[in-house]
Order: C-alpha cells, then sequence, then structure tokens
C-alpha cells in the first residue's frame, strides 16, 4: 500500500509541552545572561554588596592580629603592632576558628605569601565582622557563620577594648 504523502496532522496537546519547553530554555537563557552582564551572581554578590558596604560606612575597630601555632597545639593570638598576647586558643577548642585561620594560612602560603603578615579584623556597630587577610586581600565575613562563630572573632577586639 502506497502512502500518501499528506502529513498527518498531530493533535495541539502534543505541541504544548514542546513550545512550553522553549519558552523555559529561553527565559533561563535570559536570565543567565542578565546574572552575567549585572554581576549579581553568587559568586560576585556577596564581595560586590561587601566591599560597597563595608566602604561606605567605616569600622567601629579595626586591629591587625597574628597567630602563632604553639607546642601544645595551641593557637596564640598576638596584636600584630604591639606583639602582646591578646588571647590563648587551647588546644581543642574553637574549631571554627582554627579552621578558618587555617585555610587563610594556607591560601596564604599557596599564592607566596609571608606567614608574618597580620590580618586585620574589623567590627562594625551593625553586628558585621570582617577578617581580612591583608597578604592576598581575601575577606570573610564572619556574621554569615552565625552570632556564636561572629563573636568568637569579635572577642579579639572587644579584648584590646577592655584594657587600659
Amino acid at each position: 500500500m502506497a502512502r500518501s504523502g499528506t502529513l498527518s496532522k498531530k493533535p495541539a496537546t502534543q505541541l504544548v509541552p514542546v513550545w512550553t519547553l522553549g519558552v523555559l530554555v529561553a527565559s533561563s537563557l535570559v536570565l543567565v545572561a542578565l546574572v552575567r552582564l549585572t554581576g549579581n551572581g553568587p559568586e560576585g554578590y556577596a564581595t560586590a554588596g561587601m566591599a560597597l558596604n563595608d566602604s561606605v560606612v567605616p569600622p567601629r575597630e579595626t586591629r591587625d592580629l597574628k597567630f602563632a601555632d604553639r607546642d601544645d597545639r595551641s593557637v596564640e593570638v598576638l596584636d600584630a603592632r604591639t606583639n602582646e598576647r591578646i588571647a590563648l586558643v587551647p588546644a581543642g577548642s574553637d574549631g571554627f576558628m582554627r579552621a578558618t585561620l587555617r585555610g587563610m594560612a594556607r591560601e596564604r602560603l599557596r599564592l607566596g605569601g609571608s606567614p608574618d603578615q597580620p590580618f586585620r579584623l574589623s567590627v562594625w556597630d551593625d553586628g558585621r565582622v570582617r577578617l581580612q587577610d591583608v597578604a592576598t586581600g581575601r575577606i570573610i565575613a564572619l556574621e554569615a557563620f552565625g552570632p556564636t562563630n561572629r563573636d568568637a572573632f569579635a572577642s579579639l577586639v572587644i579584648a584590646h577594648r577592655s584594657k587600659p
């Protein structure tokens, strides 16, 4: 039996899913393009917003710190300017602080920075606390990790304030 040259007409219900998928793909591409063009993506958003907000309102207090590992596995926190001990973090405590500092120190060494350069800790009145590696420029917004972790670092600036 020979086929006729006419195409069978498909019902409209079969064409709707194809049309819907096309619109979905096109919308996704437009949204991705907008995010890329405006810089509001996840990798640029926090850094751009942080730089803008932090430069508009100066921190209430800033302190340059050095961290030294001791033989007993504790971490000594020193004022970078005076070399005075601010705090001693005992071995096995303050896991967030230790992990944060270890990660920043590892990145600093990987990028060829000196372990002698200080870290800068800044505190704002609105609760923001930033730890900056002055050697690499990396900034960590510590309040993003919850009030307990933020306060562990903020207390290093407060310790400075309470001394005569």
